[in-house]
C-alpha cells in the first residue's frame, strides 16, 4: 500500500471517529421545579451517565368467532436513570432532594399530589464540541430514588449523584 493510501485510510477513520456519539456528557433541564426551588439557571444539570429508558407495548388477545385477535394495549416506560456531576456549592444535591421530599416527606408523613411534584424536563446528548445533537423531552417526571450519595472525590474527579426518575412518558425533540 502505497503512503497516500494508507493516510487517506487513517484521515477516514479520524473523521468517523470524531462523529461518533459522545456518551459521557449530557445536560439535563427542568423547566419548573416544584415548589419553585431555584431559579432557572440553577435547573441546568450536567451529567455523566443518562439512559433513555425503552418502552414496551402489552397486547391484548380477544377471541372472537374461533379466532384470537390482537390488539395494542397500555404501554410501559421504564425508569430513567441519570448520574449528575454535584457542584461545589450543592445545589445540584440540594435541589434534587428537596425536590424528593415534595412526593414523600418523611417530617410530616405527607405524599404530596403529582401537581405538587410532578414536572417536565428535557435530555440533551452534547458533542465533543458542546453542541446539542440529540434532545429527549420527559413528561410528568419526578425522583423516586436517591440512592446513598459518595461524598469522596477518588482520583480529584467531579462528586456525583445518581438519581431514578419515574414519569408519564418520553418524546425525542
Amino acid at each position: 500500500m502505497a503512503a497516500d493510501e494508507t493516510t487517506f485510510y487513517i484521515e477516514a477513520a479520524r473523521a468517523y471517529i470524531g462523529t461518533l456519539a459522545r456518551t459521557n456528557l449530557f445536560m439535563f433541564e427542568i423547566g419548573q421545579v416544584p415548589g419553585g426551588l431555584g431559579q432557572p439557571e440553577d435547573v441546568l444539570f450536567f451529567a455523566e451517565t443518562a439512559v433513555i429508558p425503552g418502552t414496551t407495548t402489552e397486547e391484548i388477545t380477544v377471541p372472537w368467532m374461533n379466532s384470537n385477535y390482537k390488539y395494542v394495549g397500555p404501554t410501559t416506560y421504564g425508569q430513567f436513570d441519570i448520574q449528575f456531576r454535584v457542584n461545589e456549592d450543592y445545589t445540584t444535591l440540594d435541589m434534587i432532594q428537596a425536590w424528593h421530599s415534595f412526593v414523600y416527606d418523611p417530617t410530616t408523613g405527607i405524599v404530596g399530589l403529582p401537581s405538587d411534584y410532578q414536572c417536565d424536563g428535557l435530555v440533551s446528548v452534547l458533542t465533543f464540541q458542546g453542541e446539542v445533537a440529540r434532545q429527549y423531552q420527559f413528561i410528568g417526571m419526578f425522583p423516586t430514588n436517591v440512592p446513598d450519595i459518595n461524598l469522596a472525590r477518588e482520583g480529584g474527579g467531579n462528586m456525583v449523584m445518581p438519581v431514578t426518575f419515574s414519569y408519564q412518558y418520553w418524546l425525542p425533540v
